[in-house]
């Protein structure tokens, strides 16, 4: 739209002749208006000869032509107005009026020409000083103040008001009660700054809800009713917003630590690892396949757990993590077993073997395909495979004695490149960081450790060979920079 298609808008201004000065700088002002297209009504050149004064003014504001009245508030304008003298004072019998009464709020607007010298305060008339202003009172506040008024007598904020969007979906779902979790990340991150002695009380109370919210995924099964695996990968699909929550949980655990504190993600991951099997004291038919979707689950946040710890350098904490022992139920819950991180790596029979044939995917993992899908804009496919793969290098070369090792699954979802993490250990700066997580001590034992590494599985799907440790950093190659 140009100045030819809109009509100017009409504007009257309000002033008291204090002083000449005064009176040129209100003079100024409504020629930079008339300027910048803005029909300005003003007694300096609208009020004639015979007129009467009064009756100018008081059409002036009464006026429907008139679109604002901008009301120029200095020290003799105030006084003029409160003690109801001259003209300014018959203005204000009329403005005082209508602004109580007005139903179009933004008429009368007070243009702050002066200031108090001593307070600082505004020289606005007392009955317009709940009134919003336009400060045009210094010359560092003047071009400010000057551009929020034509904004206004020409309607175009800078901050407009959006359009309404659409009502979102999931206000019409069933609520699901694991927003609880969301509710806590909240107030976390909010104590990491305001009060963090109750981090570790909340960091629990998460734990405890998130663990508390699984229990709206569980379903009984009746052969002949619905497809088993078309359950799971619903259910897996369902708990994507519940790990997302436990993502952010993981990050302000790591900005508000220096070393996160290990102990409640052990704990953590052991009850985690229930949900996997038979409930305790269950009885009647069941399926094995019917907690698959828990197990997708847990090897999912494991993983992320260790993606996220490397992002943010938590090497210490990691080490912990890799090397603990977890103490697990067996199936019968008669007898508890000491196992390693390995053991949160499981098989879903449901998805890798059921899903696939029933929906000829041919798929070389349909767990790692999913799981692919769902990385984030940070925690990229390169970081989860970097991960995923750091985890079985990190299983072979463990001294501990294992019953299972970690299969790094979404190997084959991804092109081969040389890992970031192998790749900086010829820096013997960085194995200073990160020697922990091979249990070596300098890098002469890193060297014969990675020398000394050999393959459990030679394969992460048809015809994808997993590579060495030594395709992604020759042996001499280790320490070699500072």
């Amino acid at each position: 739209m140009t100045d030819k298609t809109l009509k100017p808008p009409k504007v009257f201004i309000s002033y008291s002749w204090t002083s000449q000065a005064h009176e040129d700088w209100v003079l100024e002002l409504a020629i930079r208006l008339r300027d910048n297209y803005v029909d300005v009504v003003l007694d300096k050149w609208d009020l004639k000869e015979g007129h009467d004064i009064f009756g100018f003014m008081e059409s002036m504001v009464r006026s429907e032509d008139i679109e604002k009245v901008l009301v120029i508030c200095d020290k003799g304008y105030k006084t003029k107005a409160e003690e109801r003298s001259g003209g300014v004072g018959t203005e204000t019998q009329i403005i005082s009026k209508q602004v109580y009464s007005d139903i179009n709020q933004e008429k009368f607007i007070p243009i702050v020409a002066e200031r108090d010298i001593d307070t600082g305060e505004p020289a606005i008339p007392i009955y317009m000083q709940s009134r919003k202003y336009i400060d045009l009172s210094s010359p560092e506040q003047f071009e400010k103040g000057y551009e929020e008024l034509l904004r206004n007598i020409f309607n175009r904020p800078v901050n407009r008001k959006p359009a309404l969007g659409a009502i979102p979906s999931w206000l019409f779902e069933d609520a699901p009660a694991h927003y609880k979790t969301s509710n806590l990340n909240k107030v976390i991150k909010d104590s990491i700054t305001r009060n963090p002695q109750r981090l570790p009380s909340l960091t629990q109370e998460f734990m405890d809800a998130f663990l508390d919210s699984l229990s709206q995924f569980e379903f009984e099964y009746k052969r002949g009713e619905a497809e088993l695996d078309e359950l799971v990968f619903s259910k897996v699909q369902e708990m994507l917003t519940l790990r997302n929550d436990y993502i952010d949980f993981v990050e302000l655990q790591c900005s508000s630590q220096t070393h996160v504190a290990i102990e409640p993600f052990i704990r953590f991951f052991e009850q985690l690892q229930q949900k996997t099997m038979r409930p305790e004291g269950f009885s009647g038919t069941f399926y094995e396949e019917q907690w698959d979707h828990f197990k997708f689950l847990v090897r999912e946040m494991f993983l992320f757990t260790v993606v996220i710890f490397i992002d943010k350098m938590q090497f210490q904490a990691l080490s912990e993590l890799l090397q603990t022992t977890y103490f697990i139920p067996d199936r019968s819950y008669t007898e508890i077993k000491a196992r390693t991180y390995d053991y949160f790596d499981r098989y879903c029979r449901s998805l890798d073997e059921v899903r696939n044939k029933r929906l000829g995917l041919r798929r070389v993992s349909v767990t790692a395909e999913i799981l692919m899908n769902r990385v984030t804009e940070r925690y990229t496919r390169k970081k989860v495979v970097q991960a995923d793969l750091l985890l079985y290098y990190f299983s072979v070369l463990s001294e501990t004695e294992k019953s299972y090792v970690w299969y790094p699954r979404t190997h084959a979802y991804e092109e081969y490149y040389k890992l970031e993490f192998l790749q900086r250990l010829r820096s013997r700066r960085y194995i200073e960081t990160v020697k922990m997580l091979f249990e070596v001590q300098n890098v002469d034992d890193l060297k014969k450790k990675i020398e000394s590494f050999k393959h459990v599985h030679r394969s992460a799907g048809v015809f994808e060979e997993i590579p060495s440790i030594q395709d992604h950093i020759p042996v001499e190659d280790v320490g070699l920079y500072p």
